[in-house]
Formats: C-alpha cells, sequence, structure tokens
C-alpha cells in the first residue's frame, strides 16, 4: 500500500514547501490514489486571517449569497480600463457603478479577504492589479456562451471560483503556490457560507487545476500534444495529474471555463488568449481524452 504522504506528493503538484501534515484526507483505498483533501484545519490560513475567522449568521450568509447571484448580472458591462476599485473605512468602493459596489459588498464584506488584493500589482505582463484582474476574469466567465449552458447551481460555483481563484496571490512575482492557497481560502469561505460538500469538491478542484494549461503545456509540448503522438513523458504525467485532479468532465468543464477567462483577462484585450488559444484547446482535449479513459 503506498503511503498517504506519498501518495498525496505524487497525486498533487505542490510547492517545495507545502507540507501536508493535519489535513482531514478521503483515501481511496481501491484505487490507492487519493479522492480529495478537505483542509479544514489549516492552522496558517485562520491564523493569518486570510477569511474572517468569525462564525457567520444565518442574515450574512444569505446576504453573501444573494450577492453573488447579483454579481453574474451586474458584472457584465462594467469597463474596468476605466473604473476604480478602492477601499474606504472597510467598504469596497467602485468608481461610477453603484449597484455593482453594492453587490461586491454584499457578497465579500462578510469573508473580509477581497480588501487585500485592492491595488495590488501583479507580475509580467499583467496590466491590470489583481483586483480588477479577478474582476475581469468574473467578467469574462459571466459572459461566456458556455456559461449560459450552465445549470444555476454551476453557476454560483463557476462565478464563486472566479471571484476567488487568485485571492492569495503574492504580490509582484510569479508565484506558482497561488492555485492551491487560493483553493484553501476559498474552500474556507464556501464552508462558512453553507456550500454543500459535493459543491466544496468542485470549488477547491476548479481553483486548484485552473493553471492547468501552464501546468500541462508550456510552448514546447503544444505539437506533440496536438498530434496526440510521441508526447513527452512529463506532458502525458502532467495531463493524467489534472484529469485525476478534476475528476469529471462537468468539473473539468468549468475549470476550462475559467482557464479561458484568465487568460482573456491578462491584458485589456484578448490577444494574450488569442496567441494561445490553439495550445488552450490541445491541452484542454488532451484532459478530456484522459478524464474518458480513467472513467469506470
Amino acid at each position: 500500500m503506498i503511503s498517504r504522504t506519498e501518495n498525496f506528493k505524487n497525486f498533487y503538484y505542490l510547492p517545495s514547501e507545502y507540507k501536508p501534515e493535519g489535513q482531514k484526507f478521503c483515501y481511496s483505498i481501491k484505487n490507492e490514489k487519493i479522492a480529495h483533501i478537505y483542509p479544514f484545519d489549516f492552522v496558517e490560513f485562520t491564523s493569518k486571517k486570510r477569511i474572517n475567522s468569525k462564525e457567520l449568521s444565518g442574515g450574512q450568509i444569505k446576504k453573501s449569497i444573494k450577492g453573488l447571484y447579483n454579481i453574474q448580472k451586474s458584472i457584465k458591462n462594467v469597463d474596468f480600463n476605466n473604473t476604480q476599485i478602492s477601499l474606504n473605512d472597510g467598504k469596497i468602493k467602485v468608481s461610477g457603478n453603484r449597484r455593482f459596489e453594492k453587490d461586491l459588498n454584499n457578497f465579500f464584506s462578510p469573508l473580509n479577504c477581497f480588501e487585500k488584493t485592492i491595488g495590488r500589482k501583479q507580475n509580467g505582463i499583467h496590466c491590470f492589479t489583481l483586483d480588477k484582474h479577478i474582476l475581469k476574469v468574473t467578467q469574462n466567465l459571466v459572459n461566456d456562451p458556455d456559461f449560459q449552458s450552465l445549470s444555476k447551481n454551476d453557476k454560483k460555483i463557476s462565478t464563486f471560483c472566479a471571484l476567488f481563484h487568485d485571492i492569495e496571490k503574492k504580490e509582484g512575482k510569479k508565484d506558482n503556490s497561488h492555485p492551491l492557497n487560493s483553493a484553501n481560502s476559498a474552500l474556507i469561505a464556501a464552508k462558512k457560507l453553507n456550500f454543500s460538500e459535493d459543491e466544496q469538491t468542485k470549488i477547491y478542484d476548479i481553483i486548484k487545476n485552473h493553471h492547468y494549461l501552464e501546468i500541462i503545456n508550456k510552448a514546447k509540448y503544444s505539437d506533440e500534444i496536438g498530434n496526440n503522438e510521441g508526447m513527452g513523458h512529463n506532458a502525458e504525467e502532467k495531463i493524467k495529474t489534472v484529469a485525476r485532479g478534476v475528476k469529471n468532465l462537468e468539473t473539468f468543464k468549468m475549470t476550462k471555463m475559467l482557464c479561458k477567462a484568465d487568460l482573456k483577462s491578462v491584458l485589456s484585450d484578448e490577444s494574450f488568449y488569442n496567441s494561445l488559444k490553439s495550445v488552450y484547446d490541445a491541452c484542454s482535449d488532451a484532459v478530456v481524452k484522459e478524464i474518458l479513459r480513467l472513467k469506470p
């Protein structure tokens, strides 16, 4: 039998400094694989107050969920190139859009976590600060035609994931650990908002794997994946890891949509996504094939 710690390291890509001690494991003996991780006991997260540590009231939960649904509508036409985001007396301020400002505060205020992203600089070619990038990703997600084909509940989950996907991203430098850290914070927030266990699982899997394009395939692998032959060992193993991480086509569909929205939100236009579209399609198709192969 493979040890849980060894299996954990093989099953997920984790930063080298990450230590899995103290986690709650949902372990599948039949497949000798970790089915999922529920990191509800992360002392490092709660101690740093990344998410409001207080228990939320029923009224706060209801208000936050209503705000989440309303964001799907009020964010659609916001011009983030000409919109100022700021913080005033603990409230998020959005210039020229009181409706969106209200929805954003209703959703985030009980969780106390979006404020730290405001004005935070990103690395490399990103043209938006982290707060605007997160919101731009959410906008691109809800405006995606595929978003309309989701169920009401999956729309809620997808919007939640977009708003949390980079919530723990470090400032001004490449941060390979942010998908995992953001997934952990999102999981804690989802638990506080009384999301079901199945919803929490989807949220964790989607956010943790939303960088699958970078994980699987830098440009040098694109031809191999596109031709589906001669695929390098590393690329093949990464595809398997992502496929096992997202578990099913339903979750991967939402992960794929988040990845696409993320790529479209790097620059003020969609040129970054357009330059990677063929690689995105090839990598996504490869993951789908692997999920279908693993399907019992």
